[in-house]
């Protein structure tokens, strides 16, 4: 039986957000836009999982860039506990890079 590779475990579920705590907003706009742009960071993350279990490593690695530029922009506009409260620790983070870099290669060479 084939054990999944340890990276795919944080790509299995949906991320988890803490429990909740306060974040620290500059104001309703910086709230408002930051919520929406974690919207933009789901749903690249549910393609970017989607297409990895359907195999087709072009999309799976398009949806990953788009999720870690938006995950980039959120880090720049965006309280700096935003993304780990929301659910989405480094781990998590990490193997969707992870999956960028292994689709743009498969992609490249084809498959």
């Amino acid at each position: 039986m084939l054990t999944p590779p340890a990276w795919s475990e944080d790509l299995s579920h949906e991320p988890l957000p803490a429990p909740s705590q306060g974040i620290a907003w500059k104001d309703r706009q910086q709230k408002e836009s930051c919520e929406k742009l974690l919207q933009v960071i789901l749903e690249h993350f549910h393609n970017a999982r989607f297409y990895s279990i359907q195999g087709d490593s072009c999309r799976t690695a398009l949806h990953a860039k788009k999720f870690v530029e938006s995950v980039e922009s959120c880090r720049k506009e965006c309280p700096a506990d935003f993304l780990e409260k929301k659910g989405f620790n480094e781990g998590i983070i990490r193997n969707v890079r992870t999956l960028h870099e292994l689709g743009t290669k498969r992609c490249a060479d084809g498959k």
